[in-house]
């Protein structure tokens, strides 16, 4: 079941690049700040969401909602994999791969 959501919506896709602090009246908690893998967006899994407080590393979601900021809702957790097996015709290794893996490239000097 998994896999054929994942085919429906691999394009709608994201996963999580850093953490914001948040300030909610009388509470202070770490928000996953999640990117598209396509448009590089921010967006952030909104706070109804189960797995708002979860952060998974990736996830798919069914809805793109922009308030004070843009959420993403019905969010489910995938393993990246499952994106390129689901859609090898829109995503490739290198779309999911580890960024802290990634070399950063090097800097060319004119002398």
């Amino acid at each position: 079941m998994l896999a054929a959501y994942g085919r429906g919506y691999a394009s709608d896709s994201s996963r999580t690049v850093a953490y914001t602090k948040d300030k909610y009246p009388g509470i202070e908690r770490s928000t996953a700040l999640n990117q598209t893998l396509k448009q590089n967006q921010d967006v952030y899994i909104h706070p109804s969401s189960a797995l708002f407080e979860v952060n998974p590393k990736w996830v798919i979601y069914y809805e793109l909602v922009l308030t004070s900021k843009e959420y993403i809702r019905q969010v489910m957790d995938i393993k990246a994999e499952w994106l390129v097996e689901a859609a090898p015709h829109y995503y490739n290794k290198k779309d999911i791969e580890d960024e802290s893996r990634r070399k950063m490239p090097k800097t060319v000097t004119k002398s």
